[in-house]
């Protein structure tokens, strides 16, 4: 299922060219109150990611998330996986980062603005009842926000998360990994697992693929090799 935020009329998203992440990405990892859940499972599933570095987060502090979330460096991906809920009108959600401290999404909006400015692009909470915090998300601009919309089994969580992140990062584009991971969820047995996961979509957001190494490889070559053109034909 897809929900798009269009507070502000954009040109249509087919004019838009293909956002690439770069061929060495940089994601943010926060695995929170892990209770009654196994979160190894989705960590084992980032580690698998290609040309990717990943800074990990488990069960922070209030004050080293934030710290961390006001930090200078460029993150394209932020990840959740934990315990959260959503509030009644879906505006906004919490989530438990650690055992003993649940966070409103709002606490953290303007450190997540700064993320959302230094160049997110997409956002992934593996965890429970995510629509308010997906709406959240988009209100503060990020393009891409993947979210459970109601309360999850451990394992469709983490079957999702493995077959979205085997296709996406493999170039297959945003959606068509997206829809491709949540076709799976058709063989659990578990009725309704398909309808669970949610893209929700910032109206401004151009389609998002995962370049491959090989490519940005060949790409650096040609313009090495223009550019060498350039300097003979310059002498």
């Amino acid at each position: 299922m897809i929900f798009f935020l269009n507070k502000i009329m954009h040109k249509p998203l087919s004019t838009f060219s293909p956002t690439s992440l770069p061929s060495m990405y940089r994601l943010l990892a926060i695995l929170g109150n892990s209770q009654g859940i196994n979160l190894a499972e989705d960590e084992q599933s980032l580690r698998k990611l290609p040309n990717v570095e990943i800074e990990w987060l488990r069960e922070p502090s209030i004050k080293k998330l934030v710290s961390i979330l006001w930090r200078r460096e460029k993150w394209d991906i932020l990840f959740f996986a934990g315990h959260s809920s959503s509030k009644e009108d879906l505006t906004t959600g919490d989530i438990a980062i650690n055992s003993q401290d649940s966070l409103n999404i709002q606490v953290l909006k303007n450190p997540l603005k700064h993320v959302q400015q230094n160049g997110l692009k997409l956002a992934i909470f593996n965890s429970c009842d995510g629509l308010g915090l997906a709406n959240a998300l988009a209100d503060l601009g990020v393009p891409y926000i993947i979210v459970m919309r109601e309360s999850i089994p451990d394992k469709v969580a983490q079957y999702f998360l493995r077959f979205f992140l085997e296709e996406f990062s493999t170039g297959i584009p945003l959606y068509k990994a997206f829809r491709r991971a949540r076709e799976q969820l058709k063989y659990l047995e578990y009725p309704g697992a398909v309808q669970i996961p949610v893209i929700v979509q910032h109206i401004t957001a151009q389609p998002l693929i995962w370049p491959q190494r090989q490519y940005q490889d060949k790409i650096k070559d040609f313009d090495e090799q223009i550019t060498e053109k350039c300097k003979i034909t310059y002498n």
